[in-house]
């Protein structure tokens, strides 16, 4: 038995599917914009109760990893993987946008465009197996119409009025059913889909909407660190792109995430992606590449809290000296490694000069790890 869960978008569903039998045999969905935390539990309960069922009698699950809201997205995958865990049930991941395409696959691609707001959709194209034609991305309204292919094309997703307004071709057909993945849909295709050690991770395609004031400055208390792969390189290059002119993009973060010894550290508040480390690590040395908290977190632990998880990471794996470079003239930076035991060891003059108009010298700075 399969118990396959949502909570990405717009609605909780819960469903449990019989592979023997290919056919879902209870299930339950609930549209909603919030509150999935406290319906989740019990709906599974109904569900499992419907279907004369306990949970000693499931065999798998799947969740849906994103994209979608960032808090949303996090509870159905935390209930998978703490059931997974306490249950010793492999956990498998199903991006949100083919899961909302699992109904419809068939006799032609499906493209599903889901609202990411601000003239944006998260957007993707499958082919009638499910096979991703176009892999999972944020993109412009425009910029997706002007990259499908010829033909026709069935369209879903609460952007896909938006996306057929913006491509008036008459090959492509509003696709029937929700806006947003419901687990009896996608419960048949988890099922087929491999089963692979670990635990599904959360699929961001951009930093949060949110921003909060300026003036809340109080110490973050949904704090949560996290190692992020290539996966997630379009987040890391947003949340860069807010707090360094000329940012990142994410091809260039790809590559370094991709380059044997890195380590990217990712930190949340509430689930919302606010920062990031990212280091390379040769022998017993690593060196931090960049480190940065969006300007509206800065100041309230976030930092802080990256700095206390990569120490504790790179010793476990060895390291015994973590170098990084500061501008003289960055006095929070220097600060933040000064509370976290760096001493400068050297210096680069005059190596900063983008965006100023004199270049600064660049603080070579070390810490013994223990």
């Amino acid at each position: 038995m399969l118990l396959a869960l949502d909570t990405a978008m717009a609605c909780c569903s819960a469903a449990l599917y019989d592979p023997g039998q290919n056919r879902v045999v209870a299930a339950e969905a609930l549209a909603m914009e919030r509150g999935h935390a406290e319906v989740l539990a019990p709906m599974v309960g109904r569900v499992l109760a419907t279907a004369g069922i306990g949970m000693a009698d499931l065999s798998r699950l799947a969740v849906t990893t994103g994209p979608g809201t960032f808090t949303g997205l996090r509870i159905a995958l935390a209930f998978a993987q703490g059931l997974g865990v306490a249950r010793a049930l492999p956990v498998t991941g199903v991006n949100s946008l083919l899961a909302l395409a699992a109904p419809l696959l068939g006799e032609h691609p499906v493209l599903v465009a889901s609202d990411a707001r601000l003239g944006q959709c998260y957007g993707a194209l499958y082919d009638g197996t499910g096979t991703a034609l176009m892999e999972p991305g944020l993109f412009r309204l425009e910029e997706l119409a002007a990259q499908l292919p010829a033909g026709p094309l069935q369209v879903t997703g609460s952007a896909a009025e938006a996306v057929l307004a913006v491509a008036p071709r008459s090959d492509l057909v509003r696709a029937p059913g929700p806006d947003h993945p419901v687990a009896a849909g996608f419960a048949a295709l988890a099922a087929r889909l491999p089963v692979t050690p670990g635990l599904p991770r959360p699929l961001y395609l951009k930093a949060a909407d949110a921003r909060p004031q300026a003036r809340a400055l109080r110490p973050l208390s949904g704090l949560a660190v996290m190692a992020v792969g290539t996966e997630q390189a379009a987040v890391l290059a947003a949340l860069h792109g807010d707090c360094f002119a000329g940012g990142w993009t994410a091809h260039d973060l790809a590559n370094l995430l991709g380059l044997p010894g890195s380590l990217a550290l990712m930190v949340l508040d509430h689930d919302e992606p606010v920062g990031f480390v990212l280091t390379q690590q040769a022998a017993d040395e690593a060196e931090i590449i960049t480190i940065c908290t969006r300007p509206s977190h800065q100041r309230r632990g976030g930092a802080h809290a990256l700095m206390h998880h990569l120490v504790e990471r790179l010793a476990g794996q060895g390291v015994r000296q973590l170098f990084l470079d500061v501008a003289a003239d960055n006095a929070a930076a220097r600060a933040l490694y000064q509370t976290h035991g760096f001493v400068q060891v050297g210096m680069r003059p005059r190596y900063y000069s983008s965006g100023r108009e004199t270049p600064v010298d660049a603080l070579l700075l070390r810490r013994a790890l223990p």
